[in-house]
């Protein structure tokens, strides 16, 4: 039989990113992140290189004089170790043997053969097993009755079994090191580890394993076992020259006589040859391994393995280990259909104990050691009649998966650790989690519920105070491994301590029969509850249109009183609401929408229902605490049910259809004026068991919820309630990594009956690769920019804490400004010390928020000082105290713990003061590793946060209980106190940083002195500044990091002209200016229009034709740049439209528009544009032209897309002196910055002018007006790409300052200014040169070489034609971007 081969390639195994541990160990820190494996190291504990699988003992002989085995792929095998495996597998019954190619030894035996008594396959055995194997009947009771001596007796019959073998399998016992022992259900199962030892040294990565089962030894293997011979073990460096390598290599400092974290030790590494032939894959080398201190370095354990010859370093890890509680689960049935009906493994075991500790909702914990736990928690007790359960283990806990039904067990974690156990655990936490997200008041929904397993009957499930499941039999499945079946009957706990406190009359069925089912999403009511091909194999069908398709209705239900059968009566009405109602006109919501109005309607209206329905039909539902009256309370927006409710029409249809609506009050839908109808935009991005929602704002929105859910039919099932929140943000915490995790958000109107669209579903995976954060800017922003020469307005009520406005004069925008600095904060301590600076105002701190590991009541202290810290974090002189209440703390779930200081902490504008928030008692502030203590973590425009020290001892202790550096997470909340800053006096402003090359021609904005015309070679460097008799105006710019507006601030000294509408630049632009042909150095350009302009010198033209500028070259403007925010998306703004006017300073042709959209699709873009400004025409169709209209590849927020060939190629022409306005739709959102002031001039090069516009929020052009629909005043965000056709400029106007340079030099005698009011709006005319004719038309030349060659046409690519000259041009653009 020819032989089948497999091959698991040579795999590095880098150490795992930290997850949580009891204090401090997780993320990779400064010393964490310089982790690495070489990759000729095979000494990874279960990696194995190229396996041969034996299939069955006949060969097929390639060269038997050769005496090889040819095993596939050129692999040969000995002729001699085939013959012996032969009879090896001859003799123990093995099959599907594994040769490791490289050690040439068996990998892994595959075997049923007793080892001692049991009740394993074949096993006849009975007790007393002696020292050399020999059999002697004894009685029953002198069998193992400890875990101590179930692991002798394992140990001393493999030892016995390796001795037998030792020949065949080519090891020495000798070799044999020490033997670590797992012993699961009571000697059920054990598993066997035994290291390696060469002349008494450790082997890494050379292992045997062994696994036995019922008394017999099922399998057994050789984990990197080659031959070592000779090895050289005197060590030529000392363990002290290992450390020095070692740092030196991770370029590291070590702790000056600091202590190791690790004895050191002689290691033999097992590494990985380039030999391919049989048994020589593996060498030997002998390695120090050291675990030295280093600096930066906290509780990680860092082991360097280091050669005692050569030096050369192998490996640098963390050993710590990180911990998580999982198991195999049904997700709605054990039916066997995928993949709902399939154990699903390693899903988190949510709220369980794990020695002192609870899980999280991922399964997470954070003590470290060997830790006991088994299926019980605060909410959910199992109690399995198969046994109990339990398991030990120091390296997180798995409970597995297992075949078969009932008592079946993976073969560890007790009897009790059954498919019915880990299902009921994971699901019944899962909805209680639910539960509680919708009624947070309930007490039942807090208290532990006791759940009795595998009962042994069949066919039955029920409540009474408990929960209770039966076994497989008669028909039916075992239903407590039907999650339908376990929510049903947890449904009706649920209606027995609710409001009304009993079961509801006619009958508790209905309502148990929908809680499972908007929980499972699935109208069949435990679903695999009979062995049967019915189209429903539950116990019930709620979907009427699945079964009958008729209702179920009060007069034909035919039930004769049966519960389950009336209770389908109003189960069949509440899934209809949900499954049709609510998504047929004229709601049309999607079904996650429906699904949670529903959801939220029956935790709330089923709460407080005594009888279902009564009386007659068809009006069954007109008694007090009816069903239909219930639901209607529960949707009502306003206390008033006679005018209606939002979504009364669809509860009446459904209520209605089975004869359980009532006819008063008249039904209407009414209420919710405003509600969005817009579903946000949700990004989702995954962190270190975290999970960060964000989502743009919604027009009409009040609030937004946020859900989760998990599992198989991602969001088609019930969710949390993660969030009710006015933020745009949320981050889900407590998560599995690796797991999938699905997400909506929901806009709500005035009132909670008051639902918008649901976002799309969206999908993460937590990571435990972190993910970059950026500190969260402070919630209210500085002042945008204002127009120097607009007229001073009221400022207060903005939203913006102006220079003059303070907490006294302008409370509604001084106070309760807000700094977030949110990390994935996986370390925590009782304790948190840092320090904040007042950088340009006076300003009180008045609260703090943040998250704490564990939710209870502890006494919270907030100390505080002046200066910074250092050198006080263990001593209390000089800290005073600010706080100190008993406080709730509410975990790491959904909400901040909050302090807020009766006694504000004032701190004065440049001064510093430090914080330390201590938690008196077992609990922790949770926080992130920083990268260097006092390093900037977040700022704003009034105060900076910086990295301090988590504490461990409050002002005692000693250096080893001060963590540094770490960095606070949670939100620091504070006033503005005084509208000039009282110390320092002066406050330098923030200017922007230079571009990496000087500007290679002047700005383009007007200066206080004309620039002269460059010349046609450049020079290097920026020319210098000249001297000036009227100083220009002085402006510099400083950004908020929330909204990227920008504050520009102008001074100006002594003055004559006009100040700029348009921002200074503080830096050179990118290409070097060209030399001036004057004598005198060329004047660095201001920014300021010319007082004066001045005519042209009579000096002739410099020749620029064909130097690749528009006469003078686009200045690239960029628009207020953005800044990331926590979830790296940038903080620009969108909607749907943005109108916008361009003014023309030539004869311009505008080609085609870049633009940034909200997401990466393909859709619709269309462009309009208008003569004159777009004011008074943005909801009215009149006047406008569609220029562009197709389906593009939108590439969202961080890539432009490009909306070339506008007006079918032939572009958008603007004559010098207009205005054009456009207006750019999407229903994908075209992203746009926030400006300053409506209309105000935001950018302009030598050909045009941009102004800022409005963002559009309605569909196109509604006709009339409608509330929140133009937003102003709003920044065009892109690039415009236009052809400069001509240089002829209109009269002179003087209605507004100049917004293009003087296109002439002045000489040293300028001549006098022109004799207006006003600068002119454009640059002065330059004579033009002559432009030869022909008499052939440029528009019949159709080729690019055709219309290049006569110079009398240019080529307009974009729009693929060819146009005659008017004057000299180039086709160029209006950069609108970062």
């Amino acid at each position: 039989m020819k032989l089948s081969t497999s091959y698991l390639l040579s795999t590095i195994l880098l150490p795992p990113s930290f997850l949580h541990a009891f204090l401090e160990p997780e993320e990779a820190t400064v010393v964490a992140s310089k982790s690495f494996v070489s990759p000729v190291v095979s000494f990874q504990t279960g990696v194995v290189n190229e396996q041969v699988n034996v299939d069955g003992v006949n060969f097929v002989v390639f060269d038997q004089d050769e005496q090889q085995q040819l095993v596939g792929d050129d692999k040969i095998v000995p002729f001699a170790f085939a013959i012996a495996l032969t009879s090896l597998e001859s003799t123990l019954g093995a099959r599907d043997t594994i040769v490791d190619y490289k050690s040439g030894k068996i990998q892994l035996l595959t075997l049923s053969t007793p080892l001692f008594p049991g009740g394993g396959f074949e096993n006849g055995l009975l007790w007393n097993v002696d020292s050399t194997n020999s059999i002697a009947d004894v009685d029953e009771t002198e069998s193992p009755a400890t875990i101590s001596e179930y692991t002798s007796l394992a140990i001393t019959s493999i030892k016995n079994w390796l001795n037998d073998h030792a020949t065949t399998l080519q090891i020495r016992t000798s070799e044999l090191g020490s033997i670590r022992t797992a012993v699961h259900s009571e000697g059920d199962m054990i598993q066997l580890s035994m290291d390696r030892l060469y002349n008494n040294i450790p082997v890494l990565g050379s292992r045997i394993m062994a696994t036995i089962k019922l008394g017999n030894l099922v399998n057994v293997g050789l984990e990197g076992w080659g031959d070592i011979n000779d090895l050289d073990i005197l060590p030529t460096l000392s363990a002290e020259d290992a450390n020095k390598i070692l740092a030196k290599e991770m370029g590291l400092t070590l702790v000056v006589r600091g202590p190791n974290k690790c004895e050191p030790e002689l290691q033999i590494l097992t590494l990985d040859t380039p030999s391919t032939e049989f048994g020589q894959g593996y060498g030997y080398t002998l390695v120090w391994k050291i675990c030295p201190l280093f600096e930066n370095q906290d509780v990680e354990v860092m082991e360097g393995l280091v050669d005692v010859h050569t030096g050369q370093v192998y490996s640098f890890v963390d050993k710590v280990h990180y911990l998580q509680a999982k198991g195999g689960v049904y997700p709605i049935s054990n039916d066997k259909q995928y993949p709902d009906g399939i154990e699903q493994p390693g899903w988190p075991m949510p709220y369980m104990y794990v020695g002192n500790e609870i899980t999280s909702t991922g399964g997470n914990y954070y003590t470290e050691g060997t830790l006991t736990a088994s299926l019980n928690g605060p909410y959910v007790q199992t109690v399995d009649n198969c046994g109990s359960s339990t398991l030990s283990s120091s390296d997180g806990f798995d409970w597995g998966t297992s075949s078969g039904t009932d008592c079946t067990t993976p073969g560890f974690g007790g009897n009790g650790n059954t498919h019915s156990a880990r299902t009921n655990f994971y699901e019944l936490n899962k909805v209680i989690e639910m539960a509680r997200s919708h009624l947070p008041n309930n007490s039942w929904l807090k208290k532990s519920l006791r759940v009795n397993l595998n009962i042994n009957n069949s066919c039955n499930a029920w409540w009474l105070n408990t929960v209770n499941f039966y076994r497989d039999g008669g028909g039916c499945r075992n239903t407590g491994e039907l999650a339908g079946v376990i929510v049903h009957e947890w449904g009706h706990g649920l209606d027995d301590n609710d409001v009304d406190g009993r079961i509801a009359s006619p009958s508790g069925e209905g309502i148990a029969d929908i809680y499972a089912a908007l929980r499972m999403g699935d109208s069949c009511i435990g679903r695999g509850f009979f062995y049967n091909n019915a189209k429903c194999t539950g116990v019930r069908e709620i979907d009427y249109m699945q079964g009958s398709r008729k209702p179920k209705t009060m007069s034909n239900n035919n039930c004769n009183g049966a519960v389950h059968c009336l209770g389908g009566v109003y189960s069949e009405a509440v899934w209809s609401l949900y499954k049709r109602k609510l998504q047929s006109a004229p709601y049309n919501y999607d079904d996650n929408t429906a699904l949670e109005i529903v959801t939220r309607l029956t935790f709330i209206a089923a709460g407080n229902v005594g009888t279902w329905f009564s009386g007659n039909a068809p009006w069954g539902g007109c008694g007090s605490g009816s069903g239909y009256r219930e639901y209607l309370a529960a949707d009502d927006d306003n206390g008033n049910l006679n005018d209606g409710t939002p979504h009364m029409q669809a509860i009446f249809d459904a209520f209605n259809d089975q004869e359980i609506a009532c006819n008063t009050p008249a039904r209407q839908d009414s209420g919710c004026a405003g509600t969005p109808n817009t579903a946000p935009d949700v990004t989702v991005t995954p962190g270190d068991t975290v999970a960060n929602i964000s989502w743009q704002s919604v027009p009409g929105a009040t609030k937004y919820q946020v859900f989760r859910t998990e599992g198989v039919k991602q969001c088609g099932q019930g969710k949390v309630i993660l969030a009710t929140t006015t933020s745009l943000k949320f981050t889900d915490t407590g998560l599995m990594n690796g797991r999938e995790y699905y997400y909506i958000v929901l806009p709500k109107g005035p009132n909670d009956s008051c639902f918008g669209p649901a976002s799309s579903c969206k999908t993460v995976v937590p990571s435990e690769i972190p993910v970059p954060t950026t500190p969260s800017p402070t919630r209210k922003p500085s002042p945008p920019t204002k127009s120097p020469t607009a007229q001073p307005t009221k400022t207060c009520g903005n939203g913006f804490c102006q220079i003059e406005e303070s907490l006294t004069s302008c409370p509604v925008d001084c106070a309760d400004q807000e700094l977030v600095i949110l990390t994935n904060s996986t370390k925590g301590a009782p304790g948190i010390m840092f320090w904040v600076t007042a950088d340009s105002r006076d300003i009180d701190i008045s609260a703090f928020k943040f998250y704490t590991h564990e939710a209870t009541s502890n006494i919270v202290q907030v100390y505080t000082r002046s200066g910074a810290y250092s050198g006080f974090e263990q001593v209390e002189t000089g800290w005073e105290l600010a706080f100190n209440e008993t406080v709730q703390l509410m975990g790491d779930g959904y909400s901040f713990t909050t302090l807020t200081l009766a006694n504000k902490v004032n701190i004065f504008a440049g001064a510093t003061r430090s914080f330390f928030i201590w938690i008196a008692g077992n609990a922790n502030i949770k926080y992130e590793a920083g990268t260097s203590e006092g390093d900037l973590v977040g700022s704003d425009s009034f105060i900076k946060f910086y990295t301090g020290a988590g504490i461990t001892s409050k002002f005692g202790g000693s250096s080893s209980n001060v963590y540094k550096p770490r960095r606070f997470s949670g939100i620091l909340r504070y006033d503005i106190v005084s509208s000039v800053a009282t110390a320092p006096p002066t406050v330098k402003p923030i200017t922007p940083k230079p571009t990496l090359a000087p500007s290679k021609k002047p700005t383009p904005f007007p200066s206080t002195k004309p620039t002269p015309l460059p010349s046609r070679n450049p020079t290097k460097q920026p020319s210098k500044n000249p001297v000036s008799k009227s100083p220009s105006a002085q402006q510099t710019t400083t950004r908020s990091l929330l909204d990227s507006k920008t504050t520009t601030t102008t001074t100006t000294t002594t003055a004559t002209a006009k100040p700029s509408i348009l921002p200074t630049t503080a830096s050179p632009s990118r290409n070097p200016t060209k030399s001036p042909i004057t004598s005198s150095p060329t004047a660095k350009p201001s920014l300021s229009p010319s007082a004066h302009p001045t005519t042209f010198s009579s000096a002739q033209p410099t020749r620029t034709c064909g130097n690749g500028i528009a006469k003078y070259m686009n200045h690239l403007l960029p628009v207020l740049k953005t800044v990331p925010t926590l979830y790296g998306r940038c903080t620009m703004l969108g909607i749907v439209g943005i109108m916008f006017n361009l003014m023309a300073l030539r004869d311009t042709v505008i080609e085609s528009f870049d633009v940034y959209t909200d997401d990466v699709r393909p859709d619709v873009i269309e462009v309009y544009t208008r003569s004159g400004g777009y004011a008074g025409h943005e909801v009215d169709a009149a006047g406008w032209e569609i220029v562009f209209s197709k389906t593009v590849q939108q590439m969202g927020r961080t890539d432009l897309t490009s909306l070339s060939g506008l007006g079918n190629g032939s572009g958008v022409t603007i004559r010098a002196g207009t205005i054009q306005s456009f207006y750019i739709f999407s229903a994908n959102y075209i992203m746009y910055d926030v400006g300053s002031v409506d209309g105000a001039a935001f950018g302009s090069d030598a050909s045009l002018t941009i102004f800022e516009g409005s963002g559009i929020a309605s569909d196109k052009f509604p006709g009339t007006p409608v509330a929140d629909v133009v937003f102003s005043p709003r920044v065009f965000k892109g690039k415009i790409h236009y052809d400069a056709v001509t240089l002829a400029t209109p009269a002179p106007s003087s209605t507004s300052p100049t917004n293009a340079p003087s296109q002439k030099p002045t000489t040293k005698n300028p001549t006098p200014a022109p004799n207006s009011a006003n600068p002119t709006m454009a640059p002065s005319k330059e004579p033009t040169t002559n432009i030869p004719t022909t008499s052939i038309s440029c528009t019949d030349l159709t080729s690019a070489e055709a219309c290049t060659a006569n110079n009398a046409c240019f080529w307009r690519p974009l729009a693929g034609s060819c146009r005659a000259r008017t004057n000299s041009k180039t086709s160029k653009r209006l950069n609108l971007v970062p």
